[in-house]
This record gives C-alpha cells, sequence and structure tokens, in this order.
C-alpha cells in the first residue's frame, strides 16, 4: 500500500502531463461538438430540451393551462418563471445562441469552483481537476440544452456559503443562489437538508429565506395561469409523476424510477400476497420519500463535519432517488471532488508525519481515497455512448457506474461517520 502511494508521489509530474494532454484532446473536442448541436443541430439531435421548455414558457405566459395542454411540462412553476429571461422573449433560433452564452458562462463558473475547492496544487492537478466538469454528463446536457451545467455551480456556491457564511448579505445571496439550483428540484431538492441543518449560526434563518424566495416566485408564476398557486402544484405533481415513469422507461437509468419500472414488467408475483407489491410503480413515490427522510436525518446526523463529505453523499442519494437520464451524472462530480479533497488532505498529512504509525495510516487513507477517486475519474471519462451500445454493454456501463457510485457513497459515508466521531470528541473535552 505504502508502495504504489510512493510510486504515485515519484511518477505522477511525469504521468499528469500525459493524461491531461490526452483527456484536454477528447474533452475539448467533443465538447465543441455539443455546442454546434446546442446552436445548429436540427431534428431530435439538437437542444431538444431547450425546445421543450421553449414551448411550455411560451404556453405558460400565454396564459394556456400549460400541465393540462403539454404532457412534457413537467416542472414547477417556478422553473418556468425562471427560464423566461432565456427563452419568453427570443425566437428559437437566438434563444439557443443565448443559451449556448450562459453555459459557456456557467460553465466556466463550475470549472473554477471545483479547482479552488479541490485543493489540487500545480498545474497539472488544477488542469485534470478542471477538465472533470467537461465530462460525458456535462456534454450531453450541453448539447440538449439541458438545465444541469447552469444549476451546479449556484447550487455548490449557494451551500458553501451557507455554511461558511452568516451574515446577513452572504446569506441573501446563498439564499438566492439555492433557489435559483431548485429550477430542477429532482436534481437539487435532496441538498435542501444541507440548508435546514449545516448552516452556519441561526439554522432556521437560511430554511425561510430559501422557502420564501421560493414561494414568492410560484406565486408569481401562478400569476399567469387561471388556477391558483396550490392547484398548479397539484397538477405539476401528478404530471412529474407520470413523466417519472414515462422516462423510466424510455431513456432514464440507474435509479430508483428505473429500477421500479424494470420490476414491474419483468416480475409477476401475483401468487405470492405478501409479494406482490414488489414491481409495483406505485410505490414510487413512497420509495423516494422515504429515501429524502433517510438522508435528512443522516445530514442532521453529520451535519458539523466537512461540507464536501455531505455535498457528496446528497449527490449520490439525489442521482439516485428518483428518475435521471444521462446527463444528470453531472452529480457524481461532487463525490469525486470530495474523494480529491480526501487524497490531498492525505497525502499532505503523510508528508508532515512526524511518528512512523501515524505516517503508515496517512499513506493508508491516501490511498484508498486515491483508489476511489481514479475509479470515479475514470467512469467520468468513459464515452457516454456505451449506453445506448448493445444489450449486454449497455448493462455492463450501468453495472459499473452504480457500484462505482455507491463505492463512493459509502467511502464518503465512513469518512463522514469518523468526521463526526472526532468533532463529538473534541466538543465534549
Amino acid at each position: 500500500m505504502v508502495n504504489v502511494q510512493r510510486l504515485w508521489m515519484g511518477h505522477r509530474h511525469k504521468l499528469l502531463p500525459v493524461a491531461v494532454g490526452l483527456l484536454s484532446v477528447s474533452c475539448l473536442n467533443r465538447l465543441l461538438k455539443e455546442f454546434v448541436r446546442l446552436i445548429w443541430g436540427s431534428g431530435n439531435s439538437g437542444a431538444i430540451d431547450l425546445k421543450i421548455f421553449y414551448e411550455a414558457v411560451q404556453l405558460w405566459f400565454s396564459g394556456v393551462p400549460t400541465y393540462a395542454e403539454l404532457p412534457s411540462a413537467v416542472y414547477p412553476p417556478a422553473s418556468y418563471l425562471m427560464m423566461w429571461p432565456f427563452l419568453g422573449w427570443l425566437a428559437v433560433p437566438p434563444a439557443r445562441i443565448l443559451w449556448a452564452v450562459m453555459t459557456a458562462i456557467a460553465l466556466v463558473w463550475l470549472i473554477y469552483l471545483v479547482i479552488q475547492e479541490s485543493h489540487a496544487e500545480t498545474w497539472a492537478e488544477k488542469a485534470l481537476i478542471g477538465l472533470l466538469p467537461i465530462f460525458y454528463a456535462t456534454r450531453t446536457g450541453i448539447g440538449n440544452g439541458q438545465l444541469v451545467v447552469f444549476l451546479m455551480p449556484s447550487l455548490i456556491a449557494g451551500l458553501l456559503l451557507f455554511h461558511r457564511c452568516a451574515q446577513l448579505p452572504q446569506r441573501l445571496l446563498a439564499a438566492a443562489m439555492v433557489v435559483g439550483a431548485l429550477i430542477k428540484p429532482n436534481v437539487t431538492a435532496p441538498f435542501f437538508w444541507m440548508v435546514m441543518f449545516a448552516s452556519r449560526g441561526q439554522w432556521y434563518l437560511p430554511n425561510v429565506f430559501v422557502l420564501v424566495g421560493y414561494g414568492l416566485l410560484t406565486l408569481w408564476a401562478a400569476a399567469f395561469q387561471d388556477a391558483s398557486a396550490i392547484a398548479l402544484m397539484r397538477q405539476w405533481f401528478s404530471q412529474a409523476e407520470v413523466g417519472a415513469e414515462f422516462g423510466a422507461q424510455t431513456g432514464g437509468y440507474a435509479n430508483q424510477n428505473s429500477l421500479m419500472s424494470w420490476l414491474e414488467a419483468n416480475t409477476n408475483l401475483d401468487g405470492h400476497p405478501l409479494l406482490t407489491f414488489i414491481g409495483d410503480f406505485e410505490l414510487n413515490t413512497p420509495l423516494t420519500l422515504t429515501v429524502l427522510f433517510v438522508l435528512g436525518v443522516w445530514v442532521l446526523w453529520h451535519r458539523r463535519v466537512d461540507p464536501w463529505l455531505l455535498l457528496g453523499v446528497c449527490a449520490i442519494a439525489a442521482r439516485l432517488w428518483t428518475y435521471h437520464r444521462i446527463y444528470d451524472d453531472i452529480l457524481i462530480l461532487l463525490p469525486t471532488i470530495a474523494a480529491f479533497r480526501l487524497f490531498k488532505q492525505a497525502s499532505d498529512s503523510s508528508i508532515a508525519s512526524t511518528s512512523r504509525p501515524s505516517e503508515a495510516a496517512e499513506y493508508a487513507k491516501a490511498y484508498w481515497s486515491g483508489l476511489v477517486f481514479t475509479l470515479a475519474y475514470l467512469a467520468a471519462v468513459m464515452p457516454a455512448n456505451l449506453l445506448a451500445a448493445a444489450p449486454i454493454i449497455s448493462s455492463l456501463f450501468t453495472a459499473s457506474q452504480v457500484a462505482i457510485w455507491l463505492s463512493l457513497g459509502i467511502f464518503l459515508g465512513v469518512k463522514a461517520w469518523q468526521e463526526r466521531v472526532t468533532v463529538a470528541r473534541s466538543l465534549s473535552a
């Protein structure tokens, strides 16, 4: 174990530039193609999600009962209000250009954030981490005109600001960023537990700021429809349930909804009364809420640990808890950065250690965190078209991704538990 760590430390200056060079050529070439697809792609290949958003926004602000008229309208009212500045006042072609410009800005912000937060030191480490946000999920989301690139930097910055700052101006800014990230709640809603339990200072103020801000946006959006805000939220929830079941059967993968859909289609247990619930998609919502509740208890229990450990575990839960497509794999960026931070901390501690037992312990930590980070990085750079390959290849791709995500979650969960114990001992001393 120690030899592996020392081998890496001795050769990283040679290996990293080669890896960075190869990844840069591959990632940047594919990124350019996805921006071209976003702006000029025709048919279903180009900006398909942006076109769906555009239609919904146009209907919404024309007063048409959008949830009744448009089955693809599966976002809450506040989301369409937040989309209006990009899609509400332009024709489709210029809206695609504006979307591309704002996506590029958000991507640069995201790259800056992860480099700053990763503790990367050398130029090669910074380049390696900086390329991570340009992996297959991000690129696919950009070409489709998805929201994931917009919300990720806003989510990260807002949650970290809540955790680290207690002054009112910073909290208001953090609340605005978290509310903006809730434009896609199936990705970001699980992170609200961090706002509720892991914010600095008076715990209730961040909750009030976020809930009031989102509520005001919902009321504002409802003003453009005949139905009340409560009725619209009910319509959205019903529509989202149907959309999740449909999406799980037509492109969603590696999540609870897809598993329930597969069980429903491939199990026949009617002769076993105690097992008839298996494969029943009606259980999807209770299971989703159960996962969300368990995550909330876990965040409350570990609220004083490094926020990146919380971000990492919440991200994995968010990726698995409900319906997602491949572009939502961008969530795995967060636990991957958390693993790299642990690797850097353990590597620095092993160098600074003055005793042989503590040096060996830090080497062991560096080894395992480095191994987990490497596996996560390799999963991130795998070609996305493997999911659409032959069934056996697609199944192997899905199984390997889920196995790596779960390994990340378990690893970060163990580290969070260890840090919680350490913090508890220091507070009681």
